[in-house]
C-alpha cells in the first residue's frame, strides 16, 4: 500500500525547517532538504509563498563552529564596500525572489509546446530558465 503523501501546514514546515536551519546555521537549499529525505518541504516552502516566507518566521540563524562555509561572499559579510558597477558591466537582470510553481509550471508547459519531450525534463529546463542558470 502506497505512503499517503503528507500534508504540510506552516506549523509543519516550521517545526522540520528549524532544526536544519540550525544545523546548517543557514537557509537550507533544496538539495540541503533533499538530501535529508525532505524534498517535499522545499516545495512545500515554494507553494506557501517562499523560502522567505519562513525565514521570516525562524529565529535568525548562527552558525556553529562545526558548520562548513565557503567563506563570505558579499561585500558587506567581508566588511568592505562593494565596487561600483560600471554601466557596461552591469549583471543580467536576475529574479529577486525564487520563481513560484505556477510561474515554473506555465514554462514549463510552453516548452512542451515547443520541444515535446519527457514533462520532469520540461520542468527542470523551465526551473533552471526562471531562476537563471
Amino acid at each position: 500500500m502506497p505512503t499517503p503523501r503528507r500534508r504540510w501546514t506552516e506549523e509543519s514546515i516550521a517545526q522540520e525547517l528549524a532544526p536544519v536551519v540550525a544545523e546548517l546555521g543557514r537557509l537550507p537549499t533544496r538539495t540541503d532538504l533533499t538530501n535529508r529525505g525532505l524534498g517535499g518541504l522545499w516545495s512545500a516552502m515554494q507553494r506557501r509563498g517562499g523560502i522567505d516566507q519562513f525565514a521570516a518566521l525562524l529565529p535568525a540563524p548562527t552558525r556553529s563552529p562545526a558548520a562548513v562555509t565557503d567563506g563570505p561572499t558579499r561585500a558587506e559579510d567581508l566588511g568592505t564596500e562593494p565596487e561600483p558597477i560600471q554601466p557596461d558591466q552591469a549583471p543580467e537582470p536576475r529574479f529577486s525572489r525564487d520563481p513560484t510553481h505556477a510561474e515554473i509550471s506555465e514554462r514549463a508547459y510552453f516548452i512542451s509546446q515547443e520541444r515535446g519531450g519527457d514533462p520532469h525534463q520540461n520542468w527542470l529546463a523551465a526551473e533552471a530558465e526562471l531562476r537563471g542558470r
